[in-house]
């Protein structure tokens, strides 16, 4: 079967973006499972989420019950316990009772602040992982920048070579050389400043991997964007969204626990009276057994109850604004970044299928006609100086896509859902 001549070059195209694509989640997806283990607000925030797990077993269990040891009715002239039937050693037992559906509402109050704070946790994991993505990003592009400010200075050398030539035989004044040998110079400190910007992120990932052992020859990768099949993300699954939603739940179950303070809590109690066998007891010091049935009076509600309720209420109201706000803010943010990722795509489509190409050209032109001398040493000059401005204006915008797209995960997305 043959293959179209069309087909091949497009197929060929797709499986290097792919590659490349691969190679790239390799590296990060190692940075960022080391960070997701190593980074210490993650350990910090785990442990506080396991801290508000622990406070949930304990919320809604009966308080503690109250035990009493009392001496009864002694005489103060004897404090003897045998010379009447009252006297006698107490000791009592109670055990409040909060009305039916507070216990359940407050440890319903404590799962959901055991939720809320698993699910900071997960916003944190999901900040740290756009994090990396970014450091590696800056990483990867000055480190491939790093060829490409070589490749342009050989380039120079090259121009200058045969600038030196051209003076040497009369058709080219000393200022060419001059020229080139400043650019060539201001070029190579660029290229310093460069290795140091990569250094400098390298650090970044060290400290954000919690890893300061990380080698300095980190695979850099900047894969080439492809057009996503998958539906757009949404901000459904957001952890951001997740959150302001359980503080209304929150709200609501507190409001609960309001109404519940209307009604009056239980106490149950038995004692048990020990005493002496006296002269004329009708019982012979028989032990006594009593058992009693107390509730509390929520007396003060007009300045308790019911402004614990108006609270309540408020904050029901406040907590379902703050949701709508931050729906708001995630739409704007998501659908900005959405353009943004586009608008990154199509440049770098147009930085590849014109623009390089056409500044590739217009370099080699302009050195072949500089040779032969229908061109002067600016236009050279200029035209080489273009095209490597180009390559790495191409390269930061691809650098740019990569950093919005972890972005957009990062604000709608669930990523911190690793296998």
């Amino acid at each position: 079967m043959k293959i179209s001549w069309l087909v091949l070059p497009v197929t060929l195209l797709f499986l290097i973006t792919f590659q490349n694509s691969n190679a790239q989640q390799v590296v990060l997806d190692s940075l960022i499972d080391i960070a997701l283990k190593n980074n210490p607000e993650i350990k910090a925030s785990e442990s506080m989420s396991k801290s508000f797990a622990y406070k949930s077993h304990a919320s809604g269990s009966l308080p503690d019950p109250s035990i009493n040891v009392g001496l009864l009715n002694l005489p103060v002239n004897s404090f003897a316990f045998d010379e009447t039937p009252m006297s006698g050693i107490n000791i009592g037992i109670s055990q409040k009772i909060p009305w039916l559906g507070k216990l359940s509402n407050e440890r319903k109050l404590a799962d959901i602040n055991t939720q809320i704070s698993e699910t900071q946790t997960n916003i944190l994991k999901n900040q740290i992982i756009k994090n990396v993505t970014d450091a590696y990003a800056e990483y990867s592009f000055f480190a491939l920048s790093i060829p490409i400010i070589e490749d342009f200075l050989d380039l120079l050398e090259a121009t200058r070579n045969t600038s030196e030539i051209k003076y040497a035989n009369g058709d080219a004044p000393a200022q060419d050389m001059l020229r080139i040998s400043s650019l060539y110079s201001r070029v190579k400190v660029k290229l310093l400043n460069i290795k140091q910007n990569k250094y400098k992120s390298l650090v970044k990932l060290r400290q954000l991997a919690n890893d300061f052992l990380l080698p300095e020859n980190l695979t850099p990768t900047l894969a080439e964007p492809y057009e996503d099949t998958e539906s757009l993300i949404t901000i459904d699954k957001s952890p951001y969204l997740y959150k302001s939603s359980l503080g209304v739940e929150f709200s609501k179950y507190n409001k609960k626990i309001s109404h519940n303070n209307y009604y009056p809590d239980f106490v149950l109690g038995v004692d048990y009276r020990l005493r002496e066998h006296v002269t004329g007891d009708p019982v012979k010091g028989a032990d006594f057994l009593s058992f009693k049935v107390g509730f509390t009076l929520p007396l003060w509600f007009n300045k308790k109850q019911d402004n614990k309720l108006r609270a309540a209420n408020q904050m029901i109201i406040s907590s379902k604004e703050q949701e709508n706000s931050v729906r708001n803010l995630l739409l704007a943010r998501s659908t900005e970044l959405e353009s943004q990722l586009d608008t990154e795509m199509k440049s770098i489509r147009e930085y590849d299928n014109s623009i390089i190409p056409e500044a590739n050209a217009a370099a080699e032109s302009a050195e072949i006609a500089y040779e032969v001398g229908q061109v002067d040493f600016n236009a050279l000059l200029a035209a080489q100086k273009e095209l490597f401005e180009i390559k790495i204006e191409r390269l930061n915008l691809l650098k740019q896509y990569h950093q919005s797209k972890a972005a957009l995960t990062e604000v709608a997305g669930t990523s911190y859902e690793r296998e």
